[in-house]
């Protein structure tokens, strides 16, 4: 700490020095946070550490010019007063940098703000990708790092050895078999963790030391997981388990009494416990895999730091894996107006020739090289797509970690999944196409282009990363790089030729294929019109139905370019047989109006977090069905409480309907099952035409007697699993209802199934 000047004498023959030292020790005293070392330091504020320390004799100069004043005539002083005006300047100088971080959203300037930055968006958007593409993290760091120092801290009795902290521990036997990789396609989001493959009943074990912070029972998404807390604050996740360790489940017995009867009963539970509450160590065995939540039986594990999900391959799990990803063929879009691939206005599908002598994809071959199988003409800027697929064990394909492409040596375009942040349902269609599949021949189509630059942190493109035309009778090289985790490398190149025909004038608009701008008589049409808008990125629109009944909301995140909706309704009556009509039959269109996703979708609007429909004045289980271009039916969304609200992807017609018929229950044959195993009853022996059956509203008697059954979505069946008597050898009677989701019940079912 500063001492305060102790000799009047040398205050006295410099009054500029004592009050420099006076500053300079009051400083100290200031409350925490005050002074902001940081933001003086950082680069927005263009003041540097040097101008700051020299800020107490800038006060001496300005003191040594005021001095007469200061002293006064004869023996009169000012002192005080201009001491106490200086205090309050320095002490306002130390606020200057709080008062401009803190300032409120909503407060001064903001109007002005929100009007300017929404003509700045687009050059801000495209400044901030051109700057680099590398697809860094440091914005997530920064909040993993903040939610890092509010969490509890803990401390365990031996600290693990650096080496530890930083080389996980295998969570199963070896050898470990990669099923599943992080940022993988799902059918609705990313996969946020790795899978590996295990039978029901694997020991796996805690990668590192730390203790049980988390356990849960969610039914057929996680099913039973478990997390551990590490010293530094990271968690493991592991999911799909079988059974908790019996070591694990006597220490929660000892917390929460309840928990043996929700395991045996299959309750939905998800408990957390305090720092050290259920110590393990690395490498203890805290659970059993199994194939509970979805999906068979399978691992999956999460390594996370706060909201960052880290890549575990990236960040100290080692898996052997020396095999490159296989790139199958090159997909190339016009993607601006007059653009044209081979002389055609439509997307070409590329094949690609092997350069490398790899063999197949079970061979071992840490890079392979692809070139496309014939050079492309191009007029008008081009997107890509890539198929491909990393391969794993004997059947398994994976995606892969990171893709790089560029044009002439110069880098467009980037992604990697080194980390990840839980973005929503859908967000992953910025980067898999929408004809990406998993299960069943499994593909990975991957976007290299990127229609919201700067909106995330996985992506970084120049130009959206769409390709240049070459000039006529010149030819452009395209290269794209692939890696999977463990760093295997592929390349696959390909010849860009330029038309020698020069290119058409550019259409202002181009609605056969179903985009075109905004035009004026629409403007004026809208804007008196609640059932039509345009919704954008980054904004919310909410639209009325012409009866004021129906309200459909598109969010911020909904939509990568601006698109038109209007909503009309008729009182056309479609084909609902036992279902009767609630409402007119609204009928939602739209049509994009930038040019960019007008000439990727065409005349499809592509949707990420899904559109919101309500609709007020209902009764209780009346529902809002799609009607297909065929005519045919879907189930939405059901009332309650008076209200509906639904979520959709696809804008075609929809209508509210009343289900007055219940389910159906059909004969059901002798089943059976071994001593032990769950009886399987499936969905195939119940019916119902309308809102469909709630799998959850299942009744079941064994024997006369009350049991239990669990739906299970892998086998598209329930599993009859309690009380455990009825699952012994013998011959035993069932009596089933169900409900639909109108409220509609089933008449009673009976029939027999046999325990071997």
């Amino acid at each position: 700490m500063l001492a305060m000047p102790r000799s009047d004498r040398e205050t006295r023959k410099n009054p500029g020095h004592g009050f420099a030292a006076f500053a300079i020790w009051l400083i100290q005293f200031l409350p925490p946070g005050e002074f902001n070392m940081d933001y003086v330091t950082s680069a927005s504020s263009k003041i540097s550490v040097r101008a700051l320390f020299r800020t107490p004799f800038l006060f001496l100069n300005a003191l040594r010019a005021v001095r007469a004043f200061i002293r006064g005539p004869g023996n009169s002083s000012r002192v005080p007063l201009v001491g106490a005006f200086a205090i309050a300047a320095l002490i306002s100088f130390c606020q200057i940098p709080v008062a401009r971080d803190s300032e409120p959203a909503n407060g001064p300037g903001a109007d002005s703000r929100q009007d300017s930055s929404e003509s700045r968006e687009s050059s801000e958007q495209n400044s901030r990708n051109d700057s680099s593409l590398e697809a860094d993290e440091s914005e997530q760091s920064d909040s993993s790092r903040k939610e890092e120092s509010t969490r509890d801290k803990w401390k365990p009795e031996t600290p693990e050895t650096e080496w530890e902290a930083k080389n996980l521990h295998p969570p199963l036997d070896e050898p470990i078999v990669l099923t599943g990789t992080t940022g993988e396609y799902r059918r609705s989001h990313f996969h946020y963790g790795i899978d590996l493959s295990s039978d029901i009943g694997d020991p796996v074990y805690s990668v590192r030391q730390g203790y049980v912070s988390r356990i849960l029972y969610d039914g057929y998404g996680l099913g039973y997981g478990i997390w551990v807390r590490h010293a530094d604050g990271r968690e493991s996740k592991y999911g799909h388990l079988s059974e908790f360790a019996p070591a694990i489940v006597e220490q929660i017995q000892s917390i929460q009494p309840e928990i043996t009867e929700w395991l045996t009963l299959r309750k939905r539970f998800d408990l957390r416990f305090s720092p050290g509450q259920i110590p393990v160590k690395r490498g203890e065995q805290i659970a059993l895999s199994g194939d509970t939540g979805s999906g068979p039986s399978h691992l999956h594990f999460e390594y996370l730091e706060g909201d960052l999900i880290l890549n575990p391959l990236k960040h100290g799990l080692s898996l052997e894996d020396g095999r490159a990803p296989v790139v199958e063929s090159l997909i190339l879009i016009p993607c601006e107006s007059g653009a044209t691939v081979n002389g055609k206005d439509a997307p070409l599908i590329l094949p690609v020739t092997e350069k490398s002598d790899c063999g197949d994809q079970s061979q071992a071959c840490s890079s392979r090289k692809y070139e496309g199988k014939e050079s492309v003409t191009v007029q008008g800027k081009t997107c890509l797509q890539v198929r491909y697929f990393d391969p794993s064990g004997k059947y398994a394909r994976l995606g892969i970690s990171s893709l790089r492409m560029s044009q002439d040596r110069r880098d467009i375009y980037s992604s990697s999944f080194l980390t990840l942040i839980h973005s929503g349902s859908f967000r992953h269609l910025m980067l898999y196409s929408e004809s990406s599949r998993i299960g069943g021949g499994t593909q990975y189509i991957h976007n290299a282009f990127d229609l919201l630059p700067g909106q995330y942190s996985f992506l970084r493109s120049i130009d959206h990363g769409r390709l240049s035309p070459p000039d006529a009778g010149q030819s452009s090289r395209v290269t794209v790089e692939l890696l999977d985790a463990a760093g295997n490398k592929s390349l696959v190149e390909l010849e860009l030729k330029g038309a020698v025909s020069p290119m058409a004038l550019r259409q202002i608009a181009n609605s056969d294929m179903g985009w075109a701008p905004y035009s004026m008589d629409e403007r004026l049409k809208d804007a008196m019109n609640s059932s039509a808008g345009v919704g954008r990125p980054g904004k919310d629109l909410t639209l009325i139905s012409p009866d004021e009944k129906l309200k459909l909301h598109v969010g911020p995140h909904s939509l990568t370019g601006a698109v038109r909706f209007e909503i009309s309704q008729n009182e056309e009556a479609p084909a609902t047989g036992k279902l009767k009509r609630m409402s007119s039959v609204y009928i939602v269109r739209a049509r994009n109006l930038d040019e960019l996703t007008g000439m990727i979708f065409r005349d499809r609007i592509f949707v990420l977090d899904p559109v919101r429909i309500t609709v007020e004045g209902l009764e209780d289980n009346d529902g809002l069905y799609r009607i297909t271009d065929s005519g045919a039916l879907y189930p939405v969304a059901y009332s309650r409480n008076g209200m509906l609200t639904g979520y959709i992807r696809t804008l075609e017609k929809y209508v509210v309907l009343k289900d007055l018929s219940p389910p159906v229950i059909r004969s059901i044959p002798t089943l059976r099952t071994r001593s032990g195993k769950p009886l399987l009853l499936s969905l195939r022996y119940f019916a119902d035409y309308g809102t469909g059956v709630n799998v959850s509203s299942l009744k079941l008697e064994v024997n006369g007697k009350p049991a239990l059954a669990e739906w299970n979505p892998d086998r598209y069946g329930y599993e009859i699993f309690y009380p455990e008597e009825i699952l012994k050898p013998g011959r035993y009677n069932a009596t089933i209802q169900v409900m639909d989701y109108a409220g509609n019940s089933s008449s009673r079912r009976s029939f027999v199934f046999v325990v071997d």
